[in-house]
């Protein structure tokens, strides 16, 4: 059974995260990786990618901001009309200023 399964499946569950905690560390218990672990290299890779400060940033703003597409679509909306709202203040003071 992939961890993948065991996440989906943890997440469906009514029961407290308290025992889901438990429970993957019950599955845990007897794992053991040594030196020569066939993926310790890339696991180590994972975790200096992990660890980085700008993709920890990037991981907290995709999980906290842009969990919806609507949340996209309204940064798109901001970065659009935020320079068009500049450009009439401008414009207005401009027209003030010269006539």
């Amino acid at each position: 059974m992939g961890l993948e399964v065991i996440n989906t499946k943890c997440h469906r569950a009514s029961r407290g995260w308290s025992q889901i905690q438990k429970g993957r560390n019950r599955f845990c218990h007897y794992t053991y990786f040594g030196r020569d672990f066939y993926y310790a290299g890339i696991i180590k890779e994972v975790n200096k990618h992990c660890d980085r400060p700008w993709n920890r940033w990037m991981a907290k703003l995709r999980g906290d901001y842009f969990n919806s597409p609507w949340a996209l679509l309204s940064v798109l909306a901001a970065v659009l009309l935020l320079p068009l709202a500049i450009a009439q203040t401008v414009f207005s003071i401009l027209s003030y200023v010269f006539n």
